[in-house]
């Protein structure tokens, strides 16, 4: 029997997979903003309370702009150039 990947564990070529979609963590953490209890999200969508409580954190402090992938291959591609540049110019 072939098991799932545990939550949070890397997958082929390094990347985590989240368990949970950004637009899913945004609109509950701004239900709770808004007024609603965590213990009544948390029913409401099978998340601990206290994992909503975080995620409305996070998008308390840094708005619209959070659970954003984050770029590994930009930022690979940038140390290869500047490698490059380092080889050619010594």
């Amino acid at each position: 029997m072939k098991c799932p990947p545990i939550v949070g564990q890397p997958i082929t070529g390094g990347l985590f997979m989240s368990k949970y979609s950004r637009d899913l963590k945004i609109i509950i953490a701004n239900e709770f903003l808004s007024g609603e209890s965590s213990e009544i999200l948390s029913k409401k969508y099978a998340i601990s309370a206290r994992q909503i409580r975080y995620w409305s954190q996070v998008v308390a402090i840094h708005g619209g702009n959070v659970f954003q992938p984050t770029p590994h291959l930009r930022h690979a591609e940038a140390r290869l150039q500047a490698l490059k540049l380092m080889w050619t110019n010594n």
